[in-house]
């Protein structure tokens, strides 16, 4: 443990890297391998001796009922070897009573308290969302409901809290009952807290709800069920040490939890106050002194995959504000670029190689989340595009899919904007290629999903081509006289596509219209400052990469290193 101590940070980088410490934990307590046998002990055989002697005695004494003959275990049952001295049993063997709880009248307040699957946490009981019955009621219980130090009480029914367990403690104050949705163990000569660590392990507990019975919303861990699980039973004293050395090592992990939570906790404000004085940065000396901080401090602030999220919504964020790269006042504005767009427009217009465009309402300051640097223009989607159409679907026209012929382009086909080759599985003919000329795309086209997954993005270029897209995707065609098409893509990837997902509508499949798209508002900067734009925010994303990479290697050199930690 020492060694894991000297290694937390190795640990921790993995997200699920302290969980799955606390797994193998729990599997190597129940497979014999976290603490030594002792071949001077009683093996778990003479202990099921006394057990079944013990029960014989209770049934005859009139204090429990005689149980019913359980099957014997089949090697084929049997999950794992145990070490010699143990035995397979089923929980009802070594129980006296397993039983649900009964359905109780409730009363406000008394001193009887029910305890339901809410209660039941792995730390121990939760009294806080307990419910109460009356004297009166309680009176009319069986003595054996009525719970005591050392039950083990089950869930079992609901999905998210079915096969969570505690041991019950005599200490707390009152009398105690427990609903129909918890079973009670009551066990024979076994020690409970060992017994919940099996159910606490990977073998039982990822098991629990495909061992139920029921409708999703409310499963059901039959009582059969649980008389019949199988526990692995060793000798009664390396269940004590077993049970000591568990919880000195979920005690150590505790710690380790609770420092990587404080330390994260750490970072994450000190990497939000970095960020947040970068995008409030004025001057563009000041931009840079900002940004050079922030980068130099990424090593010891990114820890995870989200912080890496986190810094390229930053990126995209100042890219589309106008504070990545300085302005130029030489640049052509973007207000001039507007006009030629608009004169370009005309002129196809009137050759008959557009439809006139209809007139679009003018942006109202509401509709302005910040101010732009000089040069740069608010301007709708609509504004500075020739074309945005959407795909059409061949099938729906009696055209069929082909095994090979002109690439035919879907949602699912779209990766880090760009369509990936080998992931396109559909294919149509020319015939339907050249039917539907609406849905061809060409060289420079930006596509922007507007049907199931909205806002997936991505550019085409002449290696794509010829292809189709279906009816999920937007075609946006004619932008480069005024707006790069990686500038286009980037200002989607930032806040335009967030103003897309608030338009969508729902039902089977969330959409949005061309008509929302083409009245997006976006910012234009001089066409020159575009590209500068889109140079420095992919030698920022480069970066972001190389951090993801190092942060993935580090989180899985601690999940195999958590997993090396406790192979004792």
């Amino acid at each position: 443990m020492n060694t894991l101590l000297k290694n937390f940070d190795l640990v921790a980088a993995s997200p699920e890297g302290i969980a799955q410490l606390r797994k193998y934990i729990l599997e190597l307590a129940v497979r014999g391998k976290l603490v030594p046998q002792d071949t001077s002990e009683e093996p778990a055989s003479v202990l099921l001796e006394k057990i079944k002697a013990e029960k014989a005695r209770l049934v005859k004494e009139g204090k429990i009922k005689a149980p019913k003959e359980l099957p014997e275990i089949g090697e084929e049952e049997k999950p794992y070897e145990l070490p010699r001295g143990w035995e397979w049993v089923r929980l009802g063997e070594i129980s006296n009573y397993i039983q649900r709880g009964k359905g109780p009248e409730y009363v406000p307040q008394s001193s009887i308290s029910v305890i339901n699957q809410k209660c039941v946490r792995w730390g121990g009981i939760d009294l806080g969302p307990a419910r109460f019955i009356s004297e009166q009621s309680f009176n009319g219980y069986d003595e054996e409901r009525i719970l005591q130090d050392g039950d083990i009480l089950w869930n079992s029914t609901g999905t998210g809290t079915i096969g969570r367990a505690c041991v019950f403690a005599s200490e707390l104050h009152g009398s105690f009952v427990c609903d129909s949705h918890v079973t009670i163990v009551r066990l024979s000569r076994v020690l409970p807290h060992y017994v919940l660590i099996w159910l606490r392990s990977p073998n039982i507990y990822d098991q629990i709800e495909s061992n139920a019975n029921g409708s999703t919303n409310q499963i059901e861990l039959a009582t059969s069920t649980v008389i019949s699980t199988q526990v692995p039973l060793p000798p009664l004293a390396e269940q004590s040490r077993i049970v000591s050395r568990v919880q000195e090592l979920m005690a150590v992990l505790d710690r380790l939890e609770a420092r990587s939570k404080e330390a994260e906790a750490g970072r994450s404000r000190a990497l939000v106050t970095l960020s947040t004085s970068l995008s409030r940065a004025g001057s563009s000396a000041e931009q840079k002194q900002k940004w050079r901080l922030l980068s130099s401090s990424f090593d010891s602030l990114v820890s995870r995959a989200e912080d890496v999220k986190a810094l390229r919504s930053l990126v995209l964020e100042l890219a589309v504000r106008g504070k990545l790269v300085p302005q130029d006042k030489g640049d052509e504005p973007a207000s001039i670029l507007l006009e030629k767009i608009k004169a370009e427009k005309a002129r196809l217009v009137k050759a008959g190689k557009i439809k006139a465009p209809k007139e679009l309402p003018e942006i109202g300051e509401e509709e302005k989340p910040y101010e732009l640097p000089v040069g740069w223009e608010w301007v709708r989607l609509g504004a500075i595009a020739s074309q945005i159409t959407k795909g059409s679907t061949p099938t729906t026209y009696g055209f069929q899919y082909e095994t090979n012929g002109i690439n035919f382009i879907k949602v699912e086909n779209i990766e880090k904007n760009y369509v990936i080759r080998n992931s396109i599985t559909q294919f149509i003919s020319l015939e339907a290629h050249e039917s539907f000329k609406r849905s061809q795309l060409e060289d420079g086209d930006v596509l922007f999903s507007i049907a199931g997954t909205i806002g997936e993005i991505c550019k085409i270029t002449p290696d794509i081509l010829p292809a189709n897209v279906n009816q999920a995707l937007a075609i946006i065609r004619g932008t480069v006289k005024c707006c790069t098409q990686d500038y286009l893509i980037l200002c989607l990837n930032s806040f335009v596509s967030e103003q897309v997902s608030r338009r969508a509508r729902g039902g089977a499949m969330n959409n949005v219209s061309l008509g929302d798209l083409i009245e997006l508002c976006m910012p234009i900067p001089p066409l020159a400052e575009q590209a500068r734009i889109v140079v420095r925010v992919q030698e920022l994303m480069a970066v972001l990469d190389r951090l993801e990479g190092k942060l993935g290697a580090k989180e899985e050199a601690g999940r195999k290193y958590a997993k090396a930690a406790v192979a004792l």
